[in-house]
């Protein structure tokens, strides 16, 4: 499989907890401006994009997935509801 490939189907939902703390101590860092990588070429910045990305995304991922799985037990908790109705 491509390199492009592999990021796009990258498993973003079960990044482990341990290469969630390294991206984000990579993309705190000073030098990790994502400006200054494009002019230095334009796959480094596109690569720096998607790693700062993919450290949002799982960030939210830590709020949003309990609300996810709330919703899918008040679901099936209301469909019951409508059965015995």
């Amino acid at each position: 499989m491509k390199f492009l490939d592999r990021l796009r189907n990258y498993e973003k939902d079960s990044i482990p907890e341990v290469l969630q703390t390294k991206i984000k101590n990579l993309t705190e860092k000073p030098e990790f401006n994502i400006e200054v990588m494009t002019r230095a070429s334009k796959a480094a910045g596109g690569l720096a994009k998607w790693c700062y990305a993919i450290r949002i995304y799982a960030e939210t991922q830590i709020v949003v997935k309990p609300l996810l799985e709330k919703q899918l037990v008040m679901t099936a908790k209301f469909d019951q509801a409508q059965i015995e109705v």
